[in-house]
């Protein structure tokens, strides 16, 4: 019987050394992949726990904010957290990685694909909503292009009194002023409250505007 207890218990302190091993692993993991601190401790209860924090360099009175901390039944229960917890971070930053990729890649096709008589539309508005079109007349770069603002005539009066549908016309423009912009993707920055985008179908095109005067 004595055998017997003196083997379990090298068997449990030898897992229990495969434990602590593997949370160092993932404390450093923490560390070196997102900057995070994991700290591993017991209650008063001696009872397993784990709290995670973030730098906040900037903060006035800490240095370092609380993201979790939990107290865990055995340290079974805490390794499976914090290894869950980790590999979820892992799978939404690689997400994160693709999502970037994804839209530069598609910024770039977008760039190449503006091109000269393209029409862009801004809508924009609080307590009304005004619709502005612009079309390019030149584009001197893949990332810069110069625009017009073009008319644009009623072609719904039946929403209110107040509201129409509208679409653009091309070549229609209001004045010789020439705008030049640079480009994001299939659109770009019309004013610093608006961005203008641009219209895919052009015979399908249509707009909702508003007034109230």
């Amino acid at each position: 019987t004595l055998k017997i207890f003196k083997n379990e218990n090298l068997k449990l302190k030898k897992q229990r050394k495969i434990k602590m091993k593997q949370l160092n692993e993932l404390i450093e993991l923490y560390k070196s992949n997102f900057n995070l601190r994991l700290e591993i401790t017991s209650n008063l209860d001696n009872k397993p726990v784990a709290v995670l924090y973030k730098p906040t360099p900037k903060a006035k009175f800490s240095k370092e904010k609380q993201i979790f901390g939990f107290r865990f039944l055995n340290e079974d229960r805490r390794l499976e957290y914090i290894n869950k917890d980790y590999l979820n971070r892992v799978k939404n930053q690689e997400a994160k990685e693709k999502y970037k990729s994804d839209k530069k890649i598609k910024n770039k096709s977008d760039l190449l694909n503006v091109k000269v008589g393209d029409i862009f539309k801004d809508s924009w508005g609080y307590e009304q909503t005004n619709v502005d079109y612009f079309q390019v007349v030149a584009k001197p770069s893949s990332s810069f292009i110069v625009v017009k603002k073009i008319n644009y005539e009623l072609i719904d009066e039946t929403v209110s009194n107040m509201s129409a549908y509208v679409k653009p016309l091309i070549n229609s423009f209001k004045n010789d002023e020439e705008l030049k912009f640079k480009l994001n993707g299939a659109s770009f920055k019309s004013s610093s409250f608006s961005w203008a985008n641009k219209v895919e179908n052009i015979e399908k095109e249509k707009a909702y505007t508003s007034w109230y005067y």
